[in-house]
């Protein structure tokens, strides 16, 4: 296992805060942390002493005091302290806003997820619905064709009856004329003999 001697963990390009990790001195790294922030140069936070008012620059007046902004701007830093103390009560009054905000951002979240679900649901219905109607259009064609096939069928079994109908009566009227022949076979044989 190879040992750590010292190394360094960079947090700023700048300067670089030391570490021996075999032997940990908190206090040697606060005052490295310390000696770092005060080399910083002091933020905008910084300029003003406690108790003075801070004042950022808003998006819509970018570069503008309260004092260049006249009347409204030195009303509104007036409101905002004298609104400080009451903080506490403004912000009871409006908790029950926000948890009915909060209630109604759930719902509207649950409702999200039941359409999406039933949207998805209605996906997989539609696409069974697309399959059933595919087989009843083969199953609609099938019926047509047997429909189709038992006319026919019917057609051809009425001429086959009648076919028969007639080689019968042919049959009958041959027969008929056989015996008519046979009668006169007799009736010459009868002749011819005497």
């Amino acid at each position: 296992m190879v040992k750590k001697e010292r190394s360094q963990i960079s947090l700023n390009k700048e300067e670089e805060i030391k570490i021996d990790y075999e032997n940990i001195d908190v206090s040697d790294i606060m005052e490295q942390i310390k000696l770092r922030i005060a080399r910083k140069p002091p933020s905008a936070r910084e300029k003003f002493p406690r108790g003075e008012p801070y004042y950022e620059p808003s998006a819509y007046y970018p570069d503008k005091t309260p004092e260049d902004l006249g009347t409204k701007g030195k009303a509104r830093s007036l409101m905002l302290k004298l609104m400080r103390p009451f903080s506490p009560l403004i912000k009871l009054l409006i908790l029950p806003v926000y948890q009915e905000f909060r209630e109604t951002v759930l719902i509207l979240d649950r409702t999200n997820k039941r359409l999406d679900y039933l949207s998805s649901t209605i996906n997989e219905v539609d696409k069974t619905l697309h399959l059933v109607a595919e087989d009843l259009k083969k199953t609609m064609e099938y019926t047509k064709l047997l429909h189709t096939l038992s006319h026919n069928l019917v057609v051809e079994l009425s001429k086959l009856k009648i076919e028969e109908d007639n080689l019968k009566l042919k049959t009958r009227i041959m027969e008929k004329d056989f015996e008519q022949l046979g009668k006169r076979e007799k009736a010459l044989e009868k002749h011819f003999i005497k």
